[in-house]
């Protein structure tokens, strides 16, 4: 490596990304494909983020694919499973569709304003969320997310029966469960905390959401795959606004408990960090459904392959 670290030329950098993110790994980390490719996309951001963006003469692979396949062609650890490229990446993108997705609806206190995010590289709006890791609950994962994309901490409130859910049968594609909160500040200072993820964080009308695919195609915002949401959203709405119609009713004779209400308080600390456990950088996301039928998913026996690595591991 040349001074200060800068990798003079893409070999140079591919031969710092094998010995950063492959080499150094416990040997149960490359037991199977799904782990090997997460590791590999760990080492394509970093390579994005720390490489090529900072020095010109690397160029920039926008496409998980091509970076892999980049890899598996320079990088000698990879070298057994070099003939297996393609299956593998193809079984591994049949794995990753089926991770469990988790994240919030976030609502102003009076419920009629929602925050939607924007992709770094498309123009569509969505729920703040993200897929789920190793072992890890599911209100864990919403929070984690949302606080990584939007710098907002709901931790505390979230109630885990309030929340909205696609598709409501399971079997049927990939699940996501979002999370519904109220009382959030829409003069709260957002921001995302990772990089290239979240290119806008807006607040919109709840009136504005789409029920329908058409609804949502024909909005001048593209609220790509809301629409799954929004009946269970409104009638969820509806439902509070009877609580609390109610709750000041009883108020008057009973005293003002609505106020104490956990549902629709405002998280004064949502600027303070997650006390949730952050998970380590070579888990991959996964959950122990998953992982119990991984060796049936890859035809490639990936643990007997790598066992043909050691020279190039013990070098």
């Amino acid at each position: 490596m040349a001074q200060e670290d800068v990798p003079e030329s893409l070999d140079e950098a591919f031969e710092a990304l094998e010995f950063r993110f492959l080499l150094n790994l416990p040997e149960q980390e490359l037991e199977t494909a799904d782990r090997l490719f997460f590791q590999i996309e760990q080492a394509h951001w970093f390579y994005e983020d720390f490489l090529a963006d900072k020095h010109s003469h690397l160029r920039h692979f926008s496409e998980l694919r091509v970076f892999a396949q980049e890899m598996f062609n320079r990088c000698d650890t990879l070298k057994p499973l070099r003939s297996h490229f393609g299956q593998l990446y193809d079984q591994f993108r049949e794995y990753r569709a089926r991770i469990p997705v988790y994240g919030a609806v976030l609502l102003n206190q009076d419920m009629t304003r929602v925050l939607l995010v924007k992709g770094f590289k498309g123009n569509s709006w969505g729920y703040p969320k993200g897929k789920v890791n190793q072992h890890e609950e599911d209100v864990t994962c919403a929070v984690r997310e949302v606080y990584e994309e939007i710098g907002y901490n709901c931790e505390g409130m979230i109630h885990p029966k309030d929340y909205v859910e696609f598709p409501t049968k399971k079997g049927q594609g990939k699940y996501m469960k979002l999370f519904i909160v109220r009382g959030v500040d829409e003069s709260f200072n957002f921001g995302p905390r990772v990089r290239k993820e979240i290119a806008g964080i807006q607040f919109f009308n709840v009136s504005e959401l789409p029920f329908t695919k058409e609804q949502a195609n024909k909005s001048g915002n593209k609220f790509w795959g809301l629409h799954h949401f929004t009946s269970q959203l409104v009638k969820w709405i509806q439902k509070q606004r009877a609580q609390d119609r109610r709750a000041r009713s009883n108020g008057k004779t009973r005293g003002n408990e609505a106020s104490s209400d956990k549902k629709t308080s405002i998280n004064k600390d949502a600027a303070t960090p997650p006390s949730v456990p952050e998970p380590a950088p070579s888990t991959s996301p996964s959950t122990p459904a998953l992982d119990s039928h991984m060796p049936k998913l890859f035809a490639v026996d990936v643990s007997a392959v790598m066992a043909s690595m050691e020279p190039f591991l013990t070098a």
